[in-house]
């Protein structure tokens, strides 16, 4: 790989993300890199990173959406739009109300217009529906893990589903 070509990717990637995919080829005994390694094997490795963390994200966002979904269809069974609210179908009350601190700061620091209709037409009040779209997965899989579960229960709905 030429001088001009090693600079461009130096400049486009940083010397400091590329060192990491050369750990494994340096010789901390000598201080030096294992005799045949290349820049562009090193930069091979970090493009075939790239494109793996793009094709896993990308199947990772359709779970995600799919799960969204699925949680919405079982929460629903209890046929109100508020379910959320709804502390009965939940396991322990304490991280309850902890989710639905997280929950009321997620709705309130979106910007989306489906969260802005709500309010206006709505008393504020948000639909699962609505909710579900604008929660970290970190807390998606937090109401899930805390939902009641057993026959009849929404957990064993989405778990069926």
């Amino acid at each position: 790989m030429d001088q001009a070509n090693v600079e461009k990717a130096l400049k486009s990637v940083g010397y400091y993300r590329l060192r990491g995919y050369s750990f494994h080829l340096y010789d901390n005994a000598t201080k030096k890199y294992i005799p045949g390694t290349k820049f562009e094997d090193i930069l091979k490795l970090y493009q075939f990173d790239q494109e793996l963390s793009a094709l896993i994200f990308a199947m990772i966002s359709k779970i995600e959406v799919a799960l969204r979904v699925r949680l919405v269809e079982a929460l629903l069974i209890h046929g109100e739009p508020l379910v959320l609210q709804e502390s009965s179908i939940f396991k322990e009350k304490k991280l309850y109300w902890q989710n639905m601190s997280t929950v009321a700061s997620e709705i309130a620091h979106s910007n989306n217009v489906f969260i802005k209709h709500n309010f206006d037409n709505n008393d504020g009040e948000v639909p699962v529906w609505a909710t579900v779209e604008v929660l970290s997965f970190g807390t998606l899989s937090k109401i899930i893990k805390n939902l009641k579960t057993g026959i009849g229960s929404s957990y064993s709905i989405l778990a069926a589903n």
